[in-house]
């Protein structure tokens, strides 16, 4: 699959504005987490979990993931490859993003669109 932090990185690459490196750390380093709000997203269409996992798994890159066991997804490139002091040092290059799904307290998101919800 082609991550969101795959677009935004390749779209600030190639303006000039983030270095392959620190690219290629950021992707690592979010792409590698797991999947936050999932129970949410899933209650919103309408099905399981496994469900959302078996069509995520659909789209894993054989180049990139390897399945170690049933639902047990690794690397095949090591880690060692991303320069691992901008992995260890994202939060001090200023890279954060934000968990939550809350806007003043209410429990709430928009699937299309910038911003908070009104």
């Amino acid at each position: 699959g082609y991550s969101k932090v795959m677009d935004h990185v390749c779209r600030e690459i190639r303006h000039g504005r983030l270095s392959r490196d620190k690219g290629q750390a950021l992707v690592w380093a979010y792409d590698s987490e797991a999947l936050q709000h999932a129970e949410k997203f899933c209650a919103w269409l309408g099905i399981e979990r496994r469900s959302l996992e078996f069509i995520l798994n659909q789209h894993r890159s054989q180049r990139h993931w390897y399945q170690e066991s049933v639902g047990c997804w690794a690397r095949t490139l090591p880690q060692a490859r991303v320069n691992s002091d901008v992995t260890a040092n994202l939060e001090r290059m200023g890279y954060r993003a934000a968990s939550e799904l809350t806007n003043g307290g209410k429990d709430r998101y928009i699937s299309i669109g910038k911003g908070y919800p009104i």
